[in-house]
């Protein structure tokens, strides 16, 4: 009896485990399978991009028409085949025809005087080499075929038997004892025209005794299940994916066809891994997103790492934690799978530890830039960062808290430090420790090469320089270079300071598109590569890290873990068909430009999906800081409405890390439209349309030593609901008023919220002052405009003001203020001269009386509002 033991085993592809067990039953004799889509993939992203690379092929050979462009090759080439099957279903009611009768409709001129035969044969050779065989239905088919059962193919299609058997001729698909194909172009009938019928007859067999594998719901099931045989739905593309597919399509640009420059078949393979059929539900999101949207680009960059290291000479790579625990883990599996011996250590090195290594005089101009982070230190916080306590600085311990964005205090701190021998000293001290230790563990890295090679995601390779001066001070040589998966134009610096870095996806700002999007928000990227500890604080005597402890919740530390599981099944699949088939497939390193879509969809386009479960991730300040914030708060939405898309992707970082999550939120056509302006498709500007009522101002109305550049006025725009956003932040000594001109023309304003954040002296949070109910409008003070209804102002005269005092909600010094108006304008015409105003105003008035008497009937039923307005408008207009 045969052995169908082979047949009961698991499988990668969890699509198959049902049809494996169908194909062992006893009472199966025949397996039959679909070619295309399902024993085979083609390395484009729909078939007919094979007409424009054949056309590429002709024309390298002069056997196309002068001038005829590939892509016109493939225009004509598939008008050819719609009109051969519209001849044949006029003439013979059915549509199925042989590529020769396709071909034949082309004359000789296309080919430069050349026979259609020939060209034909090129279109063949280039679908040999494009087709990749499936390598778990291939197996399947081997063991059936081993455990005595029969194996056939049913294939809709042009080709004809002998051409099905001449392209499947190739390793792994060789293997296969197909008894028979049976092919439309040949029967002249289709799957759904009585293709089946004809294959049991042929085979002599009923149709229970067949078990039928394909990827066409209505080819592939409906029509074959109607004779009894069992069919199996082999999906490529899952919805998703899918999705994924259109977005990253619109965001790649189009561009020129080329062989193996398409990863969506791989990617529906690995869509169906047994790891994520196995996996928790609640974690399935995130191991897709590894898998599907981010698992090709970490693949290429471990590839590409590779490469570069042998183009450096180096023999060994050394990741900055923490991101490069995962980093170094890929980089090594493609070192295993491409016959390296290049491997990778952790770099238990960080800016915080480097930025105090580099310090060699304590001065303001050395100091200084140590305070450039995403969010501004404390007075604590930056004196912990230089190793020095607040007790050897009483005279700041009342602020401790005080953020150093303001000013005064960062100013009078920087040179309280300078001025003081005492805590000089120390810092020098504490930095020349650190350095030494940064020296020693270099040394100890370096095994006595002069050369070191370090990566990591990227961004502006800034703890490579840091690393590079504290190693020239501290006297030890080394010849320095970065490898990174994106760099914006910050990382040419380090070219100029002599280093070698290099970018995989964008470098030194390039392509802007892409770069631009990545480091607006990278928080995802670098969450998902996070191990469960936190950051580095220090480096110990003995040359061991000093880490903070994780503020990262069980929950996400499980879901980036499975993320990260989904990215290594990508690379699992990518390696095994690199095994299986060498030479096939073109490396990943090589191939950035098509990966550039994938990594940009993730980062601006993000699914409904995507948006929701990884919004809901906290993304830590790092740099010493244990605070943490939700990447896409929901919180911000209502607000966010007000703006343009424009305005919502420039919202500073501060306030939002992933302002592309929060599109579908606050307008359900945003993420199409952020993705056709992320794309160039569109500009940015088309999105909304500039307000008619001249300038919005913001200034500091009250306060102390208040710079002259401290004013605000733009021009603002309104998005698709006729709603205006703007937002300012103004800083000085102190503040204790801010004034708000909203209108440089007659117009009748609405504000639908105002909110002053204030930077105090003392607090490490600002105090919010948030008016969005109609009565907190009240508050504000008003100059040259009147209330209409609390939140909607008329301005009636030029140079409306509207003033709001910060002193009752502030206990202390107001240095800095981050304002925000969400409002609406209509503007009532140019501003006249007084004689031209008022006869507008009686004009208006009469029209008002006119009014008065047309809806005296209705009076008792109009709402008591409505009443106050008119009478409002009446004392106005009678003077």
């Amino acid at each position: 009896m045969p052995d169908t033991s082979a047949l009961r085993a698991q499988t990668t592809d969890a699509r198959l485990r049902l049809v494996r067990e169908a194909v062992a039953r006893p009472d199966v004799k025949v397996v039959s399978t679909d070619i295309f889509d399902t024993l085979v993939w083609r390395q484009v992203a729909e078939p007919a991009d094979a007409f424009e690379l054949t056309g590429a092929r002709l024309r390298a050979a002069d056997r196309l028409a002068s001038g005829l462009s590939d892509s016109a090759f493939a225009a004509l080439r598939r008008e050819a085949e719609i009109e051969a099957r519209g001849r044949r279903m006029r003439d013979a009611g059915q549509a199925e025809l042989p590529l020769a009768d396709i071909y034949a409709l082309l004359p000789p001129w296309v080919f430069a005087g050349h026979q259609a035969a020939a060209a034909l044969d090129v279109e063949l050779e280039v679908e040999r080499e494009l087709l990749v065989p499936d390598l778990d239905v291939a197996e399947l088919l081997t063991a059936a075929a081993e455990a005595g059962k029969r194996v056939v193919a049913v294939s809709d299609t042009y080709f004809s038997e002998a051409q099905l058997r001449s392209l499947l001729d190739q390793p792994v698909l060789a293997e296969i004892p197909f008894e028979a194909i049976f092919a439309s172009s040949e029967h002249r009938l289709g799957k759904s025209g009585g293709l089946y019928r004809i294959a049991l007859d042929a085979l002599g067999v009923r149709g229970e005794e067949v078990v039928h594998l394909g990827d066409n719901p209505e080819a592939d099931l409906h029509y074959p299940e109607q004779l009894g045989i069992e069919c199996h739905l082999f999906e490529r593309r899952p919805a998703q994916l899918q999705q994924m597919l259109d977005t990253e399509r619109r965001l790649g640009g189009g561009g020129s066809v080329r062989a193996g420059a398409d990863l969506t078949a791989l990617r529906g393979k690995v869509a169906a891994r047994r790891e994520g059929a196995e996996i928790a539900p609640a974690l399935r999101p995130f191991w897709d997103h590894g898998a599907l949207a981010l698992g090709p680009v970490f693949t290429g960059f471990a590839e590409w790492a590779q490469v570069q290291a042998a183009e450096l000479g180096a023999t060994h790579l050394h990741c900055f934690m923490r991101e490069g625990a995962f980093l170094g883990e890929l980089i090594d599996r493609a070192g295993e799978q491409l016959g390296t011996a290049v491997r990778t250590s952790p770099l238990w090195l960080n800016r915080e530890v480097l930025a105090r290594a580099t310090i060699a005089t304590g001065e303001r101009d050395e100091l200084g830039p140590l305070l450039v982070r995403r969010r501004t230190p404390t007075v604590q916080g930056f004196l912990a960062s230089l190793g020095i306590e607040l007790a050897l600085m009483p005279r700041f311990a009342s602020h401790a808290r005080t953020r150093l964005d303001d000013p005064r205090t960062r100013t009078v701190l920087l040179e309280a430090i300078e001025e003081d021998e005492a805590v000089r000293a120390r810092i020098i001290e504490q930095a020349r420790i650190t350095r030494e230790r940064v020296v020693r563990y270099v040394e100890r890295l370096l095994d006595g090469s002069d050369r070191l090679t370090v990566v990591d995601l990227g961004w502006g390779a800034s703890a490579q320089g840091l690393l590079a001066r504290a190693l020239e001070q501290g006297g030890l040589r080394v010849e320095l270079s970065g490898l990174y998966m994106v760099l914006h134009r910050g990382a040419a610096r380090r070219v100029f300071e002599g280093m070698q870095v290099r970018g995989y996806v964008g470098e030194y700002g390039a392509p802007a598109t892409v770069v631009d999007a990545v480091v607006r928000s990278p928080e995802i990227l670098e969450q998902v590569c996070m191990p469960e500890h936190g950051s580095q604080r220090a480096l110990s005597d003995d040359l061991e890290p000093v880490l903070y402890p994780s503020t990262r919740s069980p929950v996400q530390n499980a879901e980036s873990e499975a993320v990260r599981a989904g990215v290594r099944a990508f690379q699992a699949e990518w390696a095994r068909y690199a095994r299986a088939l060498p030479g096939r497939l073109s490396g990943l390193a090589g191939e950035a430009d098509r990966l550039r879509p994938l990594l940009m969809r993730a980062v601006v386009a993000p699914t409904e999906r995507e948006a929701t479960v990884f919004g809901a991730w906290m993304h830590d300040e790092n740099q010493g800081s244990a605070a943490e914030e939700q990447v896409a708060s929901a919180e911000l939405a209502g607000g966010l409405r007000h703006l343009d898309p424009d305005a919502l992707r420039r919202l500073p970082m501060q306030e939002v890390y992933w302002p592309s999550a929060l599109a579908s939120q606050v307008d359900a056509t945003w993420g199409e439209l952020m993705t056709l302006a992320a794309s160039g498709a569109i500009p940015w500007e088309a999105l909304s349309g500039e307000a008619d009522t001249g300038p919005f101002r913001i200034a500091v109305s009250q306060g102390s030593h208040v710079p002259d550049d401290q004013r605000f006025s733009v021009v603002p725009r309104r998005n698709r609901f006729g709603l205006s956003f703007v937002r300012t932040t103004l800083t000085a000594s102190a503040i204790r008023e801010i004034e708000i001109r909203p209108t440089l023309h007659p117009a009748v304003v609405r504000l639908d919220f105002l909110e002053v954040r204030c930077h105090v002296q003392g607090a490490d949070e600002p105090v919010v002052i948030r008016l969005d109910a109609p009565q907190d409008f009240l508050r504000l003070r008003r100059v040259n405009c009147f209330v209409l209804n609390p939140g909607v102002f008329v301005v009636n005269r030029p140079d409306p003001i509207l003033l709001l005092d910060l002193v009752p909600d502030t206990i202390a010094t107001v240095f800095r203020v981050d304002v925000s108006c969400g409002f609406a304008t209509l503007a009532m015409g140019d501003m006249l001269p007084a004689p031209a105003r008022m006869r507008g105003v009686a004009e208006a008035g009469v029209r008002v009386r006119r009014l008065e008497h047309e809806v005296a009937a209705i009076k008792g039923s109009l709402p008591p509002g409505a009443v106050k307005v008119l009478k409002r408008v009446k004392r106005l207009t009678r003077g």
